[in-house]
């Protein structure tokens, strides 16, 4: 009842100035446009206030090579539902002892069953999945990063 779509992203140029209008226009049409809010090129203190504020991430992009935005979903403790390929499905949305960090998706039936079963798990199951999405974030940390170049260098130079 009180779930809303937040769109949050950068428009480079006319064609995704169109997109925009364009998903505004659909979400009229639906009849949704009250529980549907677009935001581009927002500060970054606002992207971090609607992290906050949010459940559930969507990223759709197909083959990213990596997957900063699902890491960075998933280190605000936001369950990613993303594209199942690449980065996000090999190293990013995998699961913890076997338990999973977010959902995978390839075609709108998918994302569309993804978010279904987000918005239906029990708040002590979406605390837990948020807590391993958080824990697998940091592995893609800045101090993680340094530990290991460190430690690769220290072989190759002694």
């Amino acid at each position: 009842e009180g779930t809303r779509l937040r769109l949050i992203g950068g428009c480079r140029n006319d064609g995704d100035f169109q997109r925009v209008s364009e998903i505004k226009r659909l979400a009229e049409e639906l009849g949704i446009s009250d529980r549907v809010e677009v935001e581009v090129n927002v500060p970054f203190d606002r992207l971090k206030q609607s992290l906050r504020q949010s459940k559930i991430g969507i990223h759709t992009m197909w083959n990213e090579h990596f997957g900063i935005c699902v890491v960075e979903l998933m280190a605000a403790g936001v369950i990613p539902v993303a594209h199942n390929s690449a980065g996000p499905k090999q190293d990013i949305v995998v699961p913890i002892d076997g338990k999973p960090t977010g959902f995978l998706a390839t075609t709108e039936e998918e994302y569309a069953e993804c978010l279904e079963r987000a918005l239906r798990l029990s708040e002590a199951e979406s605390t837990a999945m948020r807590e391993r999405a958080r824990e697998k974030a940091r592995e893609f940390s800045n101090e993680r990063f340094l530990d290991a170049f460190k430690k690769h260098i220290k072989v190759l130079l002694s």
